[in-house]
């Protein structure tokens, strides 16, 4: 105070003032003599360092990381505002921008054993093996810390390092209290026992997980791809309907995804005692293929999938269907033959035969050949040409 009345103009009086009313508690009146001693010198790089601590207290990150921005435009060497800016990037899932961050102050700082968010941010921002030489080396220190586990079994699961990562998650949860188990805990070992075979054992984590977070959609589709292994086509139904409904911003692959869980269904159901109920899960699932179609209209996948569909629902082919589906999905898929081959060649089977039926030898023939040329080996196509020449 005594300062200030000598000279008003003395920010480091203001800056000052601003630590004491932080000590206290008072925010308010602390940004308040932050900002007067910012206003006497612009380049009181500290001051805007406690300004961005009193906006992290108030969950005002945007604003916080601009005062840390402002810190190291000033002091470019101020480690310490790198692993600050850092964190506020971790904390708000920009894992990119937190890694640029984290490895300017490391490279800086080398005292400083603290890394599990900068390996954190490494693996979320899927550069797995620099995560791993780094966690790796912690682990060696610290062999029984559930946490660097924890990360370690993640990207074993990321790179497909499936046997050590089934050991180091069996032996994680050997250590973790149970209320520190996440939800990704539980639904990553599920995915690694499914990679293994293990779906039963998958599917009963997956519900653990679910039963730490029901809002975790993607695990309903994990759920419906091992009841799916397991070759539980209604409970895969159930699960796909559940994944669908509650997560947001839908894809043509999400129809698409739920489209084959009805045909797959469908195809399962005894025709003789669910005839109807059948006929009900291919309709929902001409439905969803046709909105593939309309959101990806350069793809063959709707219009084929279509054709599948139509294909059983007129099993005698006598009303021609999945015709004029087959045609379309032909003009994409007839581009490049020998990457779609099995595509077209099941066209050109369906058409044989749906002209087979119509008496239209002729143009039946003329198909059967042309599946005979891309695939020289084809059986049927062997005895339907043998039989349509003898004719």
């Amino acid at each position: 105070a005594m300062a200030i009345e000598i000279d008003p103009n003395n920010a480091y009086a203001y800056f000052h003032n601003g630590l004491i009313e932080l000590d206290k508690g008072n925010h308010g009146d602390a940004s308040l003599q932050l900002e007067r001693a910012i206003y006497f010198d612009k380049h009181l790089y500290e001051a805007y360092f406690c300004q961005s601590e009193i906006m992290i207290a108030a969950q005002n990150t945007p604003q916080a990381i601009e005062y840390i921005k402002k810190v190291i435009a000033i002091k470019p060497d101020y480690w310490i505002a790198y692993k600050k800016l850092g964190e506020l990037y971790y904390d708000n899932q920009k894992y990119a921008d937190a890694v640029t961050n984290f490895a300017t102050y490391f490279n800086n700082v080398t005292s400083d054993k603290d890394i599990t968010h900068y390996a954190y941010s490494l693996f979320f921002s899927k550069q797995y093996q620099e995560a791993r030489e780094m966690i790796d080396k912690l682990v060696q220190q610290n062999p029984n810390d559930y946490v660097l586990l924890r990360l370690l079994g993640y990207i074993s699961y990321e790179t497909k390092d499936l046997v050590n990562g089934k050991s180091i998650m069996d032996r994680f949860f050997a250590l973790v209290p149970a209320d520190k188990i996440f939800t990704d805990d539980y639904s990553y070992y599920g995915k690694m026992l499914s990679a293994f075979g293990n779906d039963s054992l998958a599917i009963e984590n997956y519900k653990l997980a679910l039963k730490k977070d029901s809002t975790q959609y993607q695990v309903y589709d994990e759920l419906a791809r091992s009841s799916n292994k397991l070759k539980k086509y209604e409970q895969a139904l159930k699960y796909s309907s559940i994944y669908f409904r509650k997560k947001p911003n839908l894809t043509p692959a999400d129809y698409f995804q739920l489209g084959k869980a009805y045909y797959s269904t469908g195809n399962n159901l005894d025709v003789k005692t669910d005839s109807l109920k059948q006929l009900e899960f291919y309709q929902v699932a001409d439905s969803l293929f046709k909105q593939v179609e309309v959101l990806s209209p350069n793809s063959y996948l709707g219009t084929f999938w279509r054709a599948r569909v139509n294909s059983s629902i007129d099993k005698e082919t006598t009303l021609g269907l999945a015709k004029p589906f087959y045609e379309k999905s032909l003009e994409i898929l007839i581009k490049d033959t020998v990457k779609y081959k099995k595509e077209i060649s099941e066209i050109y089977a369906y058409l044989g035969f749906y002209f087979y039926v119509k008496e239209d030898k002729a143009i039946s023939l003329d198909y059967w050949k042309k599946l005979l040329e891309i695939d020289p080996e084809n059986l049927k196509a062997q005895e339907a040409i043998k039989s349509l020449e003898v004719k």
